[in-house]
This record gives structure tokens, C-alpha cells and sequence, in this order.
């Protein structure tokens, strides 16, 4: 983890801007079309788990639970992956405005300049 503090920024707080990088794993799962599942395409899904799990029965006797558990999560991602598909993320939308960051470099300008009209500035925004 890296951090550093920014005591100088302009956030009319009396608080310390604080800005830290973090190394985070994470296993990425596409989210499944689940739309699909209400169609024709549940009993396709149904008979494909059906047939992977007789075969997961089998070997039942010989397996420990964690491996069984392991098996068993593969075989549903893995068929509903292949019956249902997944589905694309959507871009996601900046949550500033361009609007808001013009008015922030505009509250800067006037911050040395003129008091009155930074007062205002600094209300709107």
C-alpha cells in the first residue's frame, strides 16, 4: 500500500486530502445472461446439469467435500456459461460533470484575485 497526504488542496475542509494506491486481487466472473433462463434455454440448462451431475455422483463416494464442492461449482459456471452466455458491461458515467470541474478551476482562479466573487464561487460549488 502507498499513501500520501495532500495538506494543500483546495477542498474548503478543514480535513486533509489523503490519497492511497492499493493492490487489491480479485478474480473477475462475467455476470451470466440470466435473461436467458426464462426462455427455451432453462431446460437446455437443466438437462446439461443433469448429465454433468451423474457423472459427479459416480465419484462421489471417493472424493472429500471440498473437492465435490469444487467440482460442483465448475459444472454450474461452466454449463451456464455455455447455455446462457454472459453479458458485456456497460462504460459506467463519470460522476463530475465537465460543468463542475470548469467551476472548480474558476473558484482557483478567483481564490488570489477577487475575494467576493471566490466567496460566491466557492457557495455554488
Amino acid at each position: 500500500m502507498n499513501c500520501r497526504t495532500y495538506p494543500g488542496a483546495d477542498c474548503d475542509i478543514d480535513h486533509q486530502l489523503l490519497v492511497a494506491t492499493l493492490k487489491v486481487r480479485q478474480h473477475i466472473i462475467l455476470p451470466l445472461n440470466l435473461v436467458e433462463v426464462k426462455k427455451e434455454k432453462a431446460v437446455q440448462f437443466a438437462a446439461d446439469v443433469t448429465n454433468r451431475f451423474t457423472v459427479l455422483e459416480a465419484a462421489q463416494h471417493e472424493v472429500n467435500p471440498e473437492d465435490l464442492w469444487k467440482r460442483t461449482k465448475t459444472v454450474l459456471l461452466e454449463v451456464s456459461r455455455k447455455t446462457m452466455g454472459s453479458v458485456k458491461s456497460q462504460k459506467k458515467r463519470r460522476w463530475v460533470s465537465d460543468e463542475t470541474f470548469a467551476a472548480v478551476r474558476e473558484k482557483r482562479e478567483a481564490k488570489g484575485k477577487d475575494k467576493n466573487r471566490y466567496q460566491e464561487l466557492k457557495a455554488e460549488v
